[in-house]
């Protein structure tokens, strides 16, 4: 699974023995608002695999964690994504590396991807 056009929908690319490879774009359309984190360690692991993110909106409370695939030979975007409903206000962020630092992070817009790193107080920009 990845997000391929960006859109915050998950899309998904199969690929098969002696085939082409087939690209299934989710289409769907919605009005719900999203959020998705990728994550950078830099004193845990860059890939950040066993962090917990806390998504902290005006109406609900998530946790995600950013695992290294989950299947047989198979592997997702390194991203942990949040589907927030109708609700446009992420009021926090938290992030607990695996190396047991927290870091918290406030005034994250929705609908956009952004690249949270270790020990920074700011996100980065959508890639």
């Amino acid at each position: 699974m990845l997000d391929f056009n960006r859109d915050g929908l998950n899309d998904i690319v199969m690929t098969n023995v002696e085939e082409p490879s087939a690209l299934l774009l989710n289409q769907t359309e919605v009005a719900n608002h999203w959020l998705q984190v990728e994550l950078v360690g830099t004193s845990s692991d860059r890939d950040a695999v066993g962090a917990e993110v806390v998504l902290v909106g005006s109406e609900m409370t998530q946790h995600a964690w950013r695992v290294a695939g989950d299947g047989y030979l198979c592997s997702n975007e390194d991203i942990v994504a949040f589907g927030l409903g109708d609700d446009d206000v992420i009021e926090r962020l938290e992030v607990f590396w695996p190396d047991g630092t927290k870091q918290e992070i406030t005034g994250i817009a929705a609908d956009q991807r952004v690249i949270v790193i270790q020990g920074q107080s700011e996100v980065s920009g959508q890639r």
